[in-house]
């Protein structure tokens, strides 16, 4: 292994890297909820194989902050970025951070690059305490593969939080290359059949000759365009915009958008690897519905939160996203409403350390506000959260009936989630919840007339996580349904109260218990990911509310459930996307209810196929994987 110098050098040949140079306070952030924090780049063998013989000699750096242990960091150069150890390690030392905010030259032991290596990544990573933005990066587009953060234990690839490229260069032996990258954003987005959709991308130039002219081809889902740009002076580290425009489907399913760089200056990229940029868009029905679960946590007792609860309306007054709230009374310390789950729930402050007011969208970590899940009320933060999540995928849509009869006080619920696209997570769940409105209680600068609404009472399916979905109902094309049926209670107790806790506070039973009126009382369903023990991998998909003894329905349900007499009649054989009927006569159709040709292989997505079989008319659906 190789050491690092502690001396700072002044003169360099040649620099590498994929960020811009300017550098600024907005450029700080961190990962997760560990102290320890870092950032690295990837060298792919492609890469490393264009720059064979190259040597590297030093690191340039910039950190987000001084504050780390002993204002210091450890450098680093490895083949492997996880569980790097013996030989993968190629070179590592501790060095001082002179100044924040600011490039940082470090010299090092040189090495010269073989063109053999599978891979190497270049980084740091320190010790800082959680009140620190420490890391950087240009926030420019996002580039998948190249860029990497250490996140609660393990080293994951920064791509699709809109961080761009982290601010990291490699000071190298004198080289002359034209070297263009496509630095495309992610458009894993959320898109409908019939909407026109713009998508602008980035090219940065990461070599060392200023780039004159290239040409860029767009194929938009099997038809392609190439434009020809000249007269331009792309200089090294400098990126250049491009907008491809009229991206459209009249069918629901899996498109693809990919734009290649060719011809640089005249010639051939000295490593075209990485000149390409691919990535599917899939497009739900065109009255497709979605709504974001806006959760908070607030209490009695909390000073802050009604002036939190008031920013909180404020945000949502400025947004156009659906929303489905719920109040968790946990976070500040239990209250009169405070339930088990409620308790559970707190796992996603990833720490010991809860406080309220505070809130999270859709259980997702957003970490330009937060490490965690949960993050501060501050004005503009909850309308910002839910704009980023309502650009997700919604995977499924949702229906939700409940029936009440105000004689016996049961309930029935009846939830189906329908799903239009394979859902993502490892695990995926379903979940049913009770909420309720106009609890008059005492709020610690409200009085007794504070109005507590959307307050958590309890989780229909027995748990607080809900119910996990067979992997075999997760695909495209699946129909997920439940029901419960249970007698509404006149009163509902705070279950979060153990008798323990009464004794020692000096509450009675009565004091932890209200009356459930059946007026105030609201049902909600979601859909999203599970993973045990653990604040991450819990994003939720879509959600619904409902009154109870209403019915809700996202659009987008009856673009599946309008083929719902599955009968085996009918002889359906799927080959190579062409879809065949062993009937009279039959016809296709997309969710939208465009009528599909069967002459040509059809998309990935979810069909009906209406069949004529021995006089009778039959649909069914089918999915195309």
């Amino acid at each position: 292994m190789m050491a690092l110098g502690l001396a700072c050098t002044n003169a360099t040949a040649s620099k590498f890297g994929y960020c811009k140079d300017e550098l600024g306070r907005t450029n700080m952030f961190r990962m997760g909820s560990t102290d320890k924090q870092g950032l690295a780049i990837r060298l792919s063998h492609d890469k490393l194989q264009a720059m064979k013989g190259v040597t590297i000699s030093g690191i340039e750096v910039a950190f987000g902050s001084r504050n780390t242990d002993g204002k210091s960091a450890t450098l680093f150069i490895t083949k492997r970025l996880n569980n790097s150890s013996g030989d993968d390690l190629i070179a590592e030392k501790t060095v001082t951070i002179t100044k924040a905010i600011s490039w940082l030259q470090y010299d090092i032991t040189p090495y010269t690059i073989t063109g053999d290596e599978e891979e190497l990544y270049i980084g740091y990573h320190e010790t800082i305490g959680t009140s620190y933005k420490s890391l950087m990066s240009d926030f420019t587009a996002d580039i998948k593969g190249y860029c990497y953060a250490y996140n609660n234990g393990t080293w994951t690839d920064i791509y699709g939080n809109g961080f761009g490229a982290a601010c990291i260069r490699l000071i190298t032996s004198d080289y002359q290359t034209k070297d263009l990258m496509a630095k495309a954003g992610t458009i894993d987005g959320y898109f409908k059949v019939g909407n026109n959709y713009d998508y602008s991308g980035q090219i940065i130039n990461i070599g060392t000759e200023t780039i004159t002219s290239f040409d860029l081809t767009v194929n938009n889902n099997g038809t392609e365009t190439t434009t020809s740009y000249t007269g331009l002076s792309i200089a090294q580290g400098d990126i250049f915009d491009y907008t491809i425009s009229q991206l459209k489907s009249e069918s629901m399913g899996n498109r693809t958008i990919s734009a290649t760089i060719s011809n640089v200056n005249g010639t051939t990229d000295s490593d075209p690897s990485d000149n390409r940029f691919e990535s599917p868009m899939f497009f739900y029905p065109e009255n497709m519905e979605k709504c974001e679960l806006l959760e908070v946590f607030t209490g009695q007792a909390c000073p802050n939160c009604p002036t939190g609860h008031i920013t909180i309306n404020k945000d949502l007054s400025t947004t156009s996203a659906k929303v489905v709230e719920v109040m968790h009374h946990a976070g500040y310390q239990p209250d009169i409403f405070t339930t088990n789950e409620d308790l559970d729930y707190t796992v996603f402050y990833g720490s010991t350390s809860t406080f309220a007011p505070a809130a999270m969208v859709n259980r997702t970590t957003l970490p330009l506000i937060s490490a965690v899940p949960v993050f501060n009320v501050d004005e503009g933060y909850v309308a910002w959260a839910l704009e980023q999540m309502s650009s997700k995928q919604p995977y499924a849509s949702l229906k939700l009936n409940t029936t009440y009869n105000k004689d016996t006080r049961e309930v029935r619920v009846d939830l189906t989630a329908y799903i239009h696209n394979d859902l993502p997570a490892d695990n995926n769940l379903i979940n049913v919840v009770v909420t309720q409105d106009n609890l008059i209680a005492k709020q610690s600068n409200g009085g007794t007339q504070y109005n507590h609404s959307k307050v958590f009472r309890e989780s229909l399916t027995g748990n607080s996580w809900g119910l996990l979905i067979p992997a075999d109902e997760t695909k495209a094309g699946s129909t997920i349904t439940w029901n419960k049926t249970f007698t509404l209670p006149e009163a509902y107790r705070a279950s979060g109260w153990t008798n323990a806790m009464l004794t020692q506070s000096g509450y009675t039973e009565a004091d932890v218990t209200t009356t459930a009126v059946a007026e105030d009382i609201n049902i909600v369903a979601y859909i999203g990911g599970y993973k045990a023990n653990d604040f991450v991998g819990h994003e939720v998909f879509n959600s619904i509310e409902t009154k109870l003894g209403s019915n809700a329905e996202q659009g987008g349900c009856n673009a599946i459930h309008d083929a719902t007499n599955d009968h085996k009649e009918i002889g359906i054989s799927i080959s190579e996307g062409k879809i065949s009927v062993d009937a009279d006569n039959y016809s296709v159709y997309d969710m939208t209810g465009k009528t599909m040709s069967n002459l040509s292989p059809l998309p990935r997505g979810v069909y009906i196929v209406k069949a004529i079989c021995n006089g009778k008319v039959f649909t069914k659906k089918v999915a195309i994987r």
